[in-house]
């Protein structure tokens, strides 16, 4: 990592202490050793056997990016500094896929799109339309056939600000898209069953109809009471060895 901030910046570094982070053996025979009775489980045992799960939320946040071409200017994040660096777009491939040259001369290739960050920010044709999001939201409802939601079950609400709300009910869950008139959109799933692969497709039939936009957030957690934090399949045959051992005390 440090070799990569150096390359990038050019700021060389020169390390000349370390304080802290020395390992310290005890003396042999000193050693304490902690086995499971050396800690207190009663209350993670109680939030466990309180759990109820009735179902699963999924929240994707969708922004409109900009479209890239050859010969653009793209800023770059790097993943082992968590920088950001411009380059070229010096080629697209047939995957759309992104080969970039960057200022100081080095090269990625087939970069991801979800990668890059267009310079120059959004023009108005990268931008959707109230329109366009209303449509793709229909399509995508009456193209599923295990939930094939009618026209009369997808309901708009105009009045919260520039944009709009859209909400869509079926017998296993709701839906609903939250759009800030601009460039943002929310994306909140709920399944009364843990149906991971229907989020997904939902998710992946939106951005699909409108391919300008950009997931910057995918967010899943299980929805119920008694402090629920696990998913109902993951109750299921799969005690956690510890609930285990106290069951046995």
């Amino acid at each position: 990592a440090m070799a990569s901030i150096e390359k990038r910046s050019g700021v060389v570094s020169d390390v000349r202490s370390i304080l802290g982070g020395q390992f310290v053996r005890p003396p042999l025979g000193s050693e304490i050793k902690f086995t499971h009775d050396s800690y207190d489980h009663v209350s993670s045992f109680e939030q466990w056997n309180s759990q109820k799960p009735v179902g699963q939320q999924t929240v994707f946040q969708f922004e409109v990016q900009g479209t890239i071409e050859l010969g653009d200017k793209v800023m770059v994040r790097d993943m082992n500094d968590a920088q950001m660096y411009e380059g070229l777009v010096s080629a697209v491939d047939l995957n759309g896929k992104f080969n970039i040259e960057y200022d100081d001369g080095d090269v990625d290739n087939a970069m991801d799109r979800d990668s890059l960050f267009k310079v120059g920010g959004i023009t108005d044709s990268d931008k959707v339309s109230g329109t366009e999001i209303k449509q793709a939201w229909i399509q995508i409802f009456g193209s599923i056939e295990s939930i094939s939601v009618p026209i009369s079950d997808l309901h708009e609400f105009n009045d919260v600000g520039l944009g709009f709300l859209l909400v869509a009910f079926w017998p296993g869950g709701t839906a609903s898209l939250l759009w800030d008139g601009k460039i943002h959109i929310d994306l909140n799933i709920f399944t009364f069953t843990d149906d991971e692969k229907l989020h997904k497709q939902l998710k992946t039939l939106f951005i699909g109809k409108l391919p300008s936009l950009k997931t910057v957030l995918h967010d899943e957690q299980p929805r119920g009471f008694g402090r629920v934090v696990s998913f109902a399949k993951d109750l299921q045959d799969n005690t956690p060895t510890w609930v285990e051992l106290m069951k046995s005390t």
